[in-house]
């Protein structure tokens, strides 16, 4: 191996994560073989205590504020439920304050508006909720300015992972931002799958969307969105494609149907146009 490409591996970030089975895991310094390499973490709750050791009956040391950045430096062998969320304790660091928060008050992903820089949103797990057969994991947004809160939304999960969560902008629409949360694919063919889409109007969350869809080869199902800034986009537009599997073609191949419906954005939330009738297209594919 040349001397160039050593230096250049010595120096690609690298933090070793193994993975234990909890709703809140955040990456520490501990895990980085450069501690510089580990992301910065942001609170997801609003004045938490910060304590001197990784228990509720420990002291409270320091309040941190919500969107309040720091530095996750360990984790503690236990861990502790809270509101059915189950996480590690994690040692922090911020500024002067040094201490121990419980996980589940620390943001899975944190990102800024597309619209206005001022504002900022913190996306993790609120709660499990306990329902007859399952259960069902309650996620939220939050969004702040400095370090007030402007408003928080609980949004359900159709299934029990989430991937990642980011702005997609205005998009074309007269609102600030949609924000995307990815549900990916876990546990192979017939799992659910796709976006949950939010709309935020720049002073409060207004709409949820779920795009859902199940990744089952040629059965698979999906839904998606065509916004105005898209190729095939129309203004004040929002058309949704909704692909459907019907069954097995007898001439070969698989019968399925795409419906296409159409919304309007009035200004708060998404409505059917009543102008435009829904286009059904039934076809063949595959063989």
């Amino acid at each position: 191996m040349s001397r160039l490409v050593l230096f250049l591996l010595l120096f690609i970030p690298v933090c070793l994560s193994a993975q234990d089975k909890l709703d809140v895991r955040i990456l520490t310094a501990d895990e980085c073989i450069d501690s510089y390499d580990v992301p910065k973490a942001y609170m997801l709750a609003d004045e938490v205590n910060v304590r001197s050791c990784p228990n509720t009956s420990c002291t409270a040391v320091a309040v941190m504020r919500i969107g309040q950045s720091m530095k996750p430096l360990e984790r503690s062998t236990e861990i502790d439920t809270v509101n059915g969320v189950k996480s590690h304790w994690y040692k922090i660091e911020s500024g002067k304050i040094k201490g121990w928060i419980f996980g589940g008050f620390i943001a899975q992903h944190a990102f800024g508006s597309q619209t206005d820089p001022s504002v900022k949103f913190v996306f993790g797990i609120e709660k499990i909720v306990e329902e007859e057969v399952r259960k069902v994991p309650v996620y939220q947004i939050r969004a702040f300015r400095g370090q007030t809160q402007l408003d928080k939304i609980s949004v359900r999960s159709f299934s029990w992972s989430m991937g990642a969560a980011h702005s997609l902008g205005a998009q074309g629409l007269d609102l600030h931002d949609i924000i995307s949360l990815h549900v990916p694919c876990v546990g192979g063919c017939g799992c659910s799958t796709g976006d949950i889409l939010v709309f935020w109007n720049g002073t409060r969350f207004s709409d949820v969307h779920q795009l859902v869809g199940i990744a089952d080869a040629w059965a698979s199902e999906g839904s998606s969105f065509v916004f105005p800034t898209d190729m095939e986009g129309e203004k004040d537009m929002v058309i949704k494609e909704d692909r459907i599997f019907l069954e097995e073609a007898e001439v070969g191949g698989y019968k399925r149907k795409m419906v296409r419906t159409f919304y309007r954005w009035n200004g708060q939330k998404l409505v059917i146009d009543p102008n435009r009738k829904k286009e059904v297209d039934t076809y063949i594919t595959g063989g």
